[in-house]
C-alpha cells in the first residue's frame, strides 16, 4: 500500500489503496446482471452486446436454478446469468437494447457499480468502449 504525506492536521496518515484514484466521474464501471433461459439466447445476447460496444465483456455463467414470483405463482426455472462489464455512460443504451432484444417479458436488468477496478482493466474497458 502506498502512503501519502500526513493529512491536514498532521496526526492522521492518509492511505491510498493500489487502485486509486477511483474512477473519474465520467468513467464508473458497472457490472450489469441479466439472465437468459438457455445457452443459445445467452450467447446470442452476449456476442451482440460486445459487437455493438454496449459492453467490453460479457460472461455467461453455467446453468443455474432460479426461484421467483411471477403473476401470483412461485416459479422454478433454469437460467444462465450474464455478467456484463460496461461503463456507466452506456447503461441507458444497454438497458433499452436488452428490453428490445430479450425474450423475457420483464428481463432482469440490475447494475452494480464496481468500487475498485485495476488501472489496466479500466483502461482496456474504456478504450474499447470509446470513452
Amino acid at each position: 500500500m502506498r502512503r501519502s504525506s500526513f493529512a491536514g492536521n498532521g496526526d492522521k496518515l492518509k492511505l491510498f489503496g493500489p487502485h486509486y484514484p477511483p474512477f473519474p466521474e465520467a468513467h464508473k464501471m458497472l457490472i450489469v446482471f441479466t439472465t437468459a433461459p438457455d445457452t443459445k439466447e445467452a450467447e446470442k445476447l452476449a456476442e451482440a452486446i460486445v459487437i455493438q460496444k454496449l459492453a467490453a465483456c460479457v460472461q455467461v455463467l453455467p446453468k443455474m436454478t432460479s426461484f421467483y414470483s411471477w403473476k401470483g405463482a412461485i416459479e422454478k426455472d433454469t437460467e444462465h446469468l450474464l455478467l456484463i462489464k460496461t461503463d456507466e455512460s452506456k447503461y441507458a443504451e444497454l438497458e433499452e437494447w436488452l428490453l428490445q432484444n430479450h425474450s423475457y417479458e420483464e428481463p432482469e436488468i440490475v447494475a452494480v457499480q464496481a468500487s475498485e477496478v485495476s488501472d489496466g482493466y479500466r483502461k482496456w474497458l474504456t478504450d474499447y468502449l470509446g470513452e
